[in-house]
């Protein structure tokens, strides 16, 4: 039967006092990030250490987060409107869902303030087996046409 170096539990106490963190937990058992791994691989009570401290640390930043949210901090009211609040509106893309069929792209022009209406968008083929866009010309008071390379 072969041995181990390190005992599975002096590990996953190693990972569990490192917040999770391989490199942490490494230079704490003076051993190399690879070694640890292994022992998360093999061994389901350093695998559970990391998850827990890292479900730990969601909780702490998520915290942290709520607190800056409280102290009127802009950025964090953003970040989480951006992330937690899609389904009011709050998005930094826009984010279509496309139910057609495959290969079709849909262009948008970049300002996001023209509107193109009807517009039919086709791929061409170009060396090298890429697909690149055909240019689309329009203006929000006329159809758009689709220009041939």
């Amino acid at each position: 039967m072969k041995t181990h170096k390190f005992d599975p539990v002096v590990m996953a106490r190693a990972l569990e006092e490192s917040h999770g963190l391989v490199s942490f937990a490494a230079k704490r058992m003076g051993c190399e990030q690879m070694t640890v791994r292994n022992y998360m691989k093999k061994f389901k009570v350093c695998r559970s250490a990391v998850d827990q401290a890292r479900s730990s640390m969601k909780d702490v930043a998520e915290a942290s987060l709520v607190k800056q949210i409280m102290a009127g901090e802009a950025w964090a009211i953003c970040f989480y409107l951006k992330t937690q609040a899609k389904d009011r509106g709050y998005v930094e893309k826009q984010e279509i869902a496309h139910s057609g069929s495959a290969g079709v792209a849909i262009m948008l022009p970049d300002n996001g303030r023209t509107v193109l209406k009807g517009a039919t968008v086709r791929r061409a083929r170009i060396a090298g087996g890429k697909d690149k866009p055909e240019s689309v010309a329009g203006t929000p008071d006329k159809e758009p046409s689709v220009a041939n390379p």
